[in-house]
């Protein structure tokens, strides 16, 4: 019988997970474990699920028996890709469970900002001020909403934007066809023509700090900056001192270069930065489709079935 390996994970369906495996294979949840406690589970096992877990080229040449690692979710940075290929290791992830959650999150964000809901709300509740007057509301209609990134949450977000009566315009270097609603434009165009500012690419090496202090001097003033993807495509310090600066209006964001957010972190006195705790995927119908769809990946995958959804080319069946 096989061994698979739930770790870095705190979802709530494992249970469910296990009876997927019933005849196939002895499912291991380590929750949580320090690295010399994996790096010795990970002998004897051949599959991984995981979320959060470092899986480093130490960790897949230790994966003696390895054969198949699947990501809760989309992105795949905590993940030696090249690594794992090189060893013959396939790597999938589910892709398709939370586009819509993430989409609504991106725009539940930007209207927040735009309408300045939360340091109204603030104001209200922790300082028992009502005053109107305090706030500069705008209305979302005619808002030029600039996506970089075009996959399928950045489409989802530019429909909904699209339905909302914003003008929508994007970037993405790996599309070449129309998308209908979005005006395909050059990244420096995306940045100085956008009121709000979406981002939906993957955390690469290409990727890291895409939005610095030069790219900041490039946008409208009073800019929304949103980031629903990885914390690390925003060089944080930067938006910090351009939010100082009055240069960016405001950022809604899911996600940090560091999570947890620390206590002396500064975006945590900034009331122009709206923080939720990395939820834009979750749902109550996406988090159990999440976890069945990459435990069913994975078993089909130890029967000799092809995955769903690879993200390398190394499956022989």
């Amino acid at each position: 019988m096989y061994k698979v390996l739930i770790t870095g994970s705190n979802l709530p369906y494992k249970e469910e997970e296990v009876k997927i495996f019933e005849g196939v294979a002895e499912v291991i949840i380590a929750e949580p474990v320090d690295r010399n406690e994996l790096l010795e589970l990970v002998k004897e096992v051949d599959a991984i699920l995981t979320d959060t877990t470092k899986i480093d080229k130490e960790l897949l040449s230790t994966a003696t028996k390895l054969r198949v690692i699947c990501e809760y979710g989309i992105g795949t940075d905590n993940i030696d890709v090249e690594a794992a290929t090189q060893l013959g290791i396939l790597v999938c992830n589910v892709p398709n469970a939370y586009i819509r959650e993430v989409a609504e999150h991106a725009i539940a964000l930007t209207l927040i900002l735009l309408r300045d809901i939360h340091r109204a709300s603030y104001d209200v509740m922790q300082r028992c001020i009502w005053d109107f007057n305090r706030y500069q509301p705008k209305r979302i209609v005619n808002q030029v909403m600039g996506l970089i990134g075009l996959g399928k949450i950045g489409r989802e977000v530019a429909s909904l934007a699209c339905k909302l009566g914003m003008q929508v315009i994007g970037y993405d270097p790996y599309i070449t066809s129309p998308i209908d609603g979005v005006e395909l434009v050059s990244f420096e165009k995306v940045l100085r023509s956008s009121n709000i500012l979406s981002i939906h690419v993957p955390l690469t090496s290409e990727t890291k700090h895409l939005i610095s202090h030069k790219e900041f001097l490039l946008m409208q003033d009073g800019v929304i900056i949103i980031n629903v993807s990885r914390g690390g495509i925003i060089d944080e310090k930067a938006l910090f001192e351009q939010i100082q600066k009055g240069k960016v209006g405001g950022a809604g964001l899911d996600v940090l270069e560091v999570e947890p957010i620390t206590s002396d972190h500064p975006f945590r006195k900034c009331e122009r930065i709206i923080i939720t705790p990395h939820m834009a995927w979750k749902s109550e119908q996406s988090v159990r489709l999440l976890e069945l769809t990459a435990a069913k990946q994975v078993r089909d995958v130890l029967l000799g079935k092809p995955p769903l959804y690879p993200v390398n080319s190394v499956f022989k069946g």
